[in-house]
């Protein structure tokens, strides 16, 4: 069984980690113009007469949308589609709820449109690009991280869903986090180590459940 050794890299120096963080920070930078581009240009939050290749919230993303200004609201995790046909507030487990809760934080400080909600995700898709971009380079060197990095800031199954409000776009941040902190923890092992893996791991469950 092949094994990929990550204790063994190389140090590297200090002018090589700056053009990493440079180059990191310049891809990020296209990241988010793809993700905002679609958002705010290529298909724009539908208004109360929808227009061709508008985005219409309908479905899950209503469903996190709307929990998340129940949420800023003070009701809880509530089943928002119950909310939106009887008013009535019913709690609800039915999808896990850390997307919604996070969406509900920005809420709270209103930023609960649609829209808000689709460029604060575009957010997250940046930050999971800047992630995938830290554990490739850990695995590979920084041509390697800035590799993957550029790829993820413009592949069209990461980008999409942060379009389209759907959690896939925070457990694409967390899968790379967990896989970071798993390797750091096989080359130095500590309690602490352990603690950061099981959160991260908890987190992505809250996520998504099949993440467990």
């Amino acid at each position: 069984m092949t094994e990929i050794e990550v204790d063994e890299a190389p140090t590297r120096a200090a002018g090589s980690s700056r053009r990493f963080v440079w180059g990191l920070g310049a891809i990020g930078v296209v990241a988010l113009a793809v993700r905002w581009f679609l958002v705010l240009a290529a298909r724009p939050t539908c208004g109360s007469e929808a227009e061709g290749g508008c985005f219409r919230v309908a479905g899950l993303a209503l469903w996190y949308h709307e929990q998340a200004r129940l949420l800023a609201d003070g009701h809880g995790f509530a089943h928002p589609f119950q909310y939106l046909d009887t008013g009535d507030i019913i709690p609800s487990a039915l999808h896990p709820p850390l997307y919604s809760g996070i969406l509900g934080l920005f809420s709270a400080i209103g930023l609960d449109t649609v829209t808000a909600h689709r460029l604060i995700s575009g957010v997250i898709g940046l930050l999971a690009v800047v992630a995938v971009g830290v554990l490739a380079r850990r695995l590979g060197g920084d041509r390697v991280g800035l590799l993957a990095a550029g790829i993820a800031a413009v592949y069209p199954a990461l980008w999409i869903n942060d379009g389209m409000l759907q959690p896939e776009s925070l457990l694409a941040l967390l899968t790379a986090l967990v896989l970071l902190a798993a390797f750091r923890l096989d080359v130095d092992p500590s309690v602490r180590r352990v603690a950061v893996l099981g959160a991260l791991i908890g987190l992505a469950t809250l996520t998504r459940p099949e993440m467990l």
